[in-house]
Parts: C-alpha cells; sequence; structure tokens
C-alpha cells in the first residue's frame, strides 16, 4: 500500500514530500496478510465490487478490529470508516 501512497504524494507535491510521508509509515505496525483476512478481502470485493488492494486494506482493519482512516472515497459509506478529503498542506 505504500507505492500508492508513495505515487499519489510524489505526484501531488514532491518527491521528498513522498518519502517523508513514507517514513510515518514506517512507524506503524505491519500485519500479514493471513488466510481469513484475505478471504474476507475477498468475499468484500464481490460484494462490494471493489479493488484487491482496496478490499485487502478494509478486511485487515475489520480483522484488528480497528477504524480504517483513508482519503479514498469508496470507502465513505463503509462502517468503521473515516474519510477526509485528498488535501496536502504544503
Amino acid at each position: 500500500m505504500q507505492f500508492e501512497l508513495y505515487k499519489w504524494v510524489y505526484h501531488e507535491a514532491s518527491e521528498a514530500h513522498a518519502l517523508e510521508i513514507i517514513g510515518i509509515t514506517e512507524q506503524v505496525r505491519v500485519e500479514p496478510l493471513d488466510t481469513s483476512t484475505a478471504l474476507l478481502a475477498a468475499d468484500l470485493a464481490m460484494q462490494r465490487k471493489q479493488s484487491f488492494a482496496g478490499a485487502v486494506i478494509y478486511a485487515a482493519a475489520r480483522q484488528q478490529q480497528v477504524k480504517l482512516v483513508t482519503s479514498d472515497n469508496h470507502f465513505e459509506d463503509m462502517p468503521t470508516v473515516e474519510c477526509y478529503s485528498k488535501t496536502i498542506a504544503y
């Protein structure tokens, strides 16, 4: 998921800002994609017509029982999701 984040911030701001954001993501816990999460993601992808990445992200948040904070409006109407607009403060 760092791929998409880096690519977007690089495009919208700069390489330096993108690297700074990636540095922040390295301070969090990364959960492995186990079978249970993968199957939940597949179900969610089929039910909601989500992309692979989106379904995995949402399934992982559900499995960990945490709120998903995102700027992806595909998640707007989903339970336990907090959406923010894609704006970068320079």
